[in-house]
């Protein structure tokens, strides 16, 4: 998910009308509009630095655009603006981060993004080490086990959704992300973004020994963590989890 991308989301209010989107599937975003008694779906996605989409309504579908501006975004629809504003959450003192969350249980596996068929430089493919060898310092990985090249996170098919457990620790937060049966230890402090109260710090892979650097973002009931993941040719990507409360 493109950074830029979170501080379209959430709740959203206008005198007329209410608006919520979430992250949706291929970095994009769902939701709804509220408006005159009526609910119309709402999906779209990011095109440079605005969210552009369309509503469900009724047989139609009305186009939209959502653009950043200071204090709020304006929605641009049917030929009408609107000036919209970050709803105010009832529960908005309570603690962003402590607490225990889970992830959509995932149909398929998650790894970061490369093109097909790529490598990265300097590092073997994936199952071609010699025969009974195991890499060192690593437990065998068991059968039907892979990891991504460009990340070394685990890429076996998941029984169990991520989970995440955060905790305040002196002036920041400690924790424990489970992700395919591997546990990872993290410590963070907290930072004002451009959406709000983030996250950030690093998390310890411990079958590489390797530090990943993480941003955890909460927009109303999700939390989004993203890795930050650096190649040794100093290509980046990155992966998001959404998580929920328990």
């Amino acid at each position: 998910m493109p950074p830029e991308l979170a501080p379209f989301l959430g709740r959203w209010e206008h005198s007329r009308l209410r608006l919520v989107l979430e992250l949706g599937p291929e970095a994009g975003v769902v939701g709804a509009l509220e408006l005159g008694g009526r609910v119309f779906p709402a999906e779209g996605a990011r095109v440079e630095e605005r969210i552009e989409g369309r509503f469900q309504a009724g047989e139609r579908e009305l186009p939209f655009k959502l653009l950043r501006v200071e204090g709020g975004l304006t929605l641009s629809c049917d030929g009408r603006s609107y000036a919209l504003r970050r709803a105010v959450a009832s529960d908005a003192a309570r603690d962003p981060f402590a607490g225990s969350y889970v992830g959509p249980r995932p149909t398929e596996t998650s790894t970061g993004e490369k093109s097909a068929g790529e490598e990265p430089a300097g590092e073997e493919p994936a199952g071609e080490g010699p025969a009974g060898e195991e890499p060192a310092g690593e437990e065998p990985a068991g059968e039907g086990t892979t990891r991504d090249e460009a990340s070394g996170l685990p890429t076996r098919p998941r029984q169990d959704p991520p989970t995440l457990e955060l905790q305040p620790r002196g002036e920041g937060y400690a924790g424990v992300l489970v992700l395919g049966g591997i546990r990872y230890a993290l410590t963070g402090e907290a930072h004002r973004g451009e959406s709000g109260q983030e996250l950030r710090g690093s998390l310890r892979d411990p079958l590489t020994g390797r530090s990943l650097g993480f941003s955890l973002s909460r927009v109303e009931e999700q939390l989004l963590l993203t890795v930050r993941f650096e190649g040794e040719e100093k290509r980046v990507s990155y992966e998001t989890l959404v998580f929920r409360s328990r």
